[in-house]
């Protein structure tokens, strides 16, 4: 089971599988998935216990200028 990474990673990885190898994405819901994907104009969270892959190319990661031309200082507490 993929984990550790970023959480569109281990989603396509374990898609890529037949559920006998690869049957379950690891996301901790207190953890820091959703900080890491702050500047991401989708948020990828499970729904009732599922992942929807995105439809962009590549892992789906679309960023969102609105939040890259705030230049926020992000805090990590």
């Amino acid at each position: 089971m993929p984990h550790g990474h970023h959480i569109l990673a281990a989603a396509h990885v374990v898609a890529a599988q037949p559920p006998s190898v690869c049957p379950m994405v690891e996301y901790l819901f207190r953890s820091h998935l959703d900080r890491m994907q702050y500047f991401h104009k989708t948020v990828l969270r499970p729904e009732k216990g599922f992942l929807e892959l995105p439809l962009e190319p590549g892992l789906g990661l679309v960023l969102d200028e609105e939040k890259i031309a705030e230049k926020q200082e992000l805090k990590w507490d």
